[in-house]
């Protein structure tokens, strides 16, 4: 998964590939919103949230009401949403250790603000981020194409690591804050 934050707004991108072959579906269903590893925030304006590792726990985030303030930051996020999503991983059993570890993790996302969501901290992210097996590639590729338009930039980094072996990123299910609606990028 590869995330993008622009002037306007922020993008959360994954190929169509991984939502297959990690959850055995077709192409067909892996671009339905709900197999989707991001989300629109229901009853937050421009907001959207990503999940990842396990799809138990993004689908035990996924449909909860009243998880978010209608102003997503990270004092919110601190003090008012991680206290709910902490019970949800502990009644989920999603919960690595003793030390109260959640398997999942979490980037929500606002107009041009995302923050990463954990069992302990809250951060602002900048500019962009990677998630997965090709992401030491992908960051790499997210610097050098800083300016670009966003889809030029998947696009270039799909070919880099087709190169490199890690096989074509292309399709990719993309979504931003601005419009909230899922694009097949080809």
């Amino acid at each position: 998964m590869v995330i993008i934050i622009e002037n306007d707004r922020v993008s959360f991108a994954a190929p169509i590939s991984s939502i297959e072959r990690d959850e055995a579906i077709l192409f067909s269903d892996a671009i339905k919103p709900d197999n989707l590893p991001f989300w629109k925030i229901k009853g937050s304006k421009n907001a959207l949230m990503a999940g990842w590792a396990r799809t138990r726990g993004n689908d035990a985030v996924r449909y909860q009401k009243g998880l978010f303030e209608p102003e997503i930051n990270v004092k919110n996020l601190a003090h008012k949403t991680m206290p709910k999503l902490q019970k949800i991983m502990e009644d989920e059993e999603l919960i690595e250790n003793e030390k109260g570890r959640w398997l999942n993790f979490y980037y929500v996302a606002q107009g041009n603000k995302v923050y990463e969501v954990y069992h302990d901290c809250v951060i602002e992210m900048e500019d962009y981020e990677s998630i997965g097996p090709y992401c030491d590639i992908a960051l790499s590729s997210l610097e050098r194409t800083k300016g670009l338009d966003r889809d030029e930039r998947l696009r270039i980094l799909s070919r880099e690591c087709q190169t490199l072996g890690y096989g074509a990123l292309l399709p990719m299910a993309v979504m931003d804050t601005k419009t909230r609606k899922i694009k097949i990028l080809k």
